[in-house]
């Protein structure tokens, strides 16, 4: 037995209803092939943290989901799906067992899940792995130069472009209205225009949720590990639009993430909103030819983002993954260690905040830099914060998921 054939049976191990025992070819393989026994090991724990007791994996589903993720096109493998995002995967299309029949539903504390969504996600991770590169022209509501992920729900929509050309080595670009991020391979750059520049690895989060647009594992993966959450749903249908077009739709519920206290970052960004995600695929090929995001807001809801169009296998110009940096760049990235750091490790928010402003009103540009992770202070901002003064300092708060503390000010 070899390794494709050992993944194919090795969900039998773990099927409830199953009436026969793994048989020996299976148990050799699993004793004496390392990977296999990992991969089954992984898969065996990713069972093992659902919320849900005696549970069985449904052949059909399990062999659809499985196999697209696992086998590999012998004339080109582009990426390797990793294991234990397979299980998490595999875990997903579990069914309860009763008697002879199957209830085609996933089980969680959250409720009842239809298998159908899931087998979607795993057959469009598979026609992804053929694709060569991808196109989305998209919009949203967010602010030009911004920051990826901020949303502004009563903003005009703006211009969202994403390309990917998903062969070795895999390469992005996203871009919209004075902002642009370029993956070459190696690492990432992103431009805030004209010339704020920051460097970071493959996996920057100058994008955020973005980049799982253009990575089927991370789609699949993220939008299963999603439906595992209290508050989340996930569901398929068939729909057919006013034209005419039958489309497999999949619709994700989720809750926003983070605590809230207070409403400060409350529908900000996708990760900070009770959102609908809709992902349209062509039901033949099964790849996605549109998204669709809505936040639940106290007005109602709100469309957020839309792609206008989705292309695949269009030549790409690899000029689109270098991006030339400004002679006169300045460099946004981590602040250095300070030679004095105990002084500003004492320090609360509320200090923080006093002394970088403190500095502005005194044109100490280097003390101002030891609280902002810029290379140099240009002329734009010592006219605007330079000789300023503070009226007020509010109380210090956390809001959502970001780590950091947010000091409420006003100046003149």
């Amino acid at each position: 037995m070899n390794c494709r054939e050992a993944r194919e049976r090795m969900t039998d191990l773990f099927d409830a209803c199953a009436q026969t025992t793994p048989d020996l070819p299976l148990r050799e393989h699993l004793e004496a092939c390392p990977v296999c026994s990992v991969n089954l090991a992984e898969l065996r724990q990713a069972l093992e943290a659902l919320p849900t007791a005696r549970v069985a994996a449904s052949s059909g589903f399990t062999e659809a989901v499985m196999s697209s993720i696992q086998d590999a096109e012998p004339a080109r493998k582009r990426r390797s799906f990793s294991p234990w995002r397979i299980g998490l995967a595999a875990a997903a299309a579990l069914v309860v067992c009763a008697g002879a029949s199957f209830s085609v539903w996933y089980v969680n504390t959250g409720g009842k899940q239809p298998v159908g969504a899931f087998k979607l996600l795993g057959d469009a991770a598979h026609a992804m792995a053929r694709v060569q590169a991808v196109h989305i022209q998209a919009q949203m509501r967010t602010l030009p130069r911004d920051n990826f992920e901020l949303i502004v729900l009563d903003q005009e929509f703006v211009p969202v472009e994403l390309w990917a050309n998903l062969e070795e080595p895999f390469r992005w670009r996203i871009e919209k209205p004075g902002r642009v991020v370029v993956m070459d391979g190696d690492g990432s750059t992103l431009l805030i225009k004209p010339n704020m520049v920051a460097n970071g690895s493959v996996n920057s989060g100058f994008v955020g949720w973005m980049t799982s647009l253009l990575d089927a594992e991370d789609l699949l993966y993220n939008e299963t590990a999603l439906a595992t959450e209290e508050g989340s749903q996930i569901s398929m249908t068939v729909e057919t639009t006013p034209e005419g077009v039958v489309e497999d739709v999949l619709q994700v519920e989720a809750k926003a993430k983070g605590t809230y206290v207070n409403d400060w970052l409350r529908n900000s960004s996708i990760t900070d909103s009770d959102n609908l995600r809709v992902y349209r695929f062509e039901p033949e090929t099964k790849l996605l030819k549109g998204i669709e995001i809505y936040v639940h807001a106290p007005q109602g809801d709100v469309l957020v983002f839309q792609t206008l169009e989705v292309s695949y296998d269009l030549p790409l110009d690899n000029t689109l993954f270098a991006l030339e940096v400004p002679k006169d760049a300045i460099t946004l990235g981590e602040t250095p260690m300070l030679s004095d750091n105990a002084k500003y490790e004492k320090m609360s928010p509320r200090e923080m905040a006093q002394n970088f402003f403190d500095a502005c009103a005194r044109e100490d540009w280097d003390e101002m830099l030891k609280y902002w992770s810029v290379s140099a202070v240009d002329d734009r901002i010592m006219n605007y914060l330079g000789g300023l003064e503070v009226v007020e300092l509010g109380a210090p708060f956390q809001s959502g998921v970001y780590p950091g503390w947010f000091v409420p000010y006003e100046i003149r």
